[in-house]
């Protein structure tokens, strides 16, 4: 298994980037989100996709990463900048 995307599950749906912020202003841009200083992604909305398209939180998918010899460096918290 291995993380592929950053990914935000927010009212059930699932949305995929390249970045967590990126994503974000798509929310924003399709009005799902109001703006994004106002409506706040929590970390627990925040994760990733592994290959399957499952979506699994930044603490799962740091441990898929490090299982997966994805990245080198466990800082605690997975960040798609650890990733590419």
């Amino acid at each position: 298994m291995r993380v592929i995307a950053a990914a935000i599950k927010f009212n059930g749906v699932v949305f995929t980037g390249d970045r967590h912020g990126h994503i974000i202003k798509y929310m924003v841009q399709i009005g799902v989100l109001k703006d994004m200083k106002r409506d706040k992604i929590l970390d627990k909305h925040q994760g990733f996709i592994d290959e399957k398209g499952e979506f699994w939180d930044r603490d799962e998918s740091r441990r898929i990463a490090i299982v997966a010899q994805q990245v080198w460096h466990d800082h605690g918290v997975l960040y798609s900048e650890d990733l590419w």
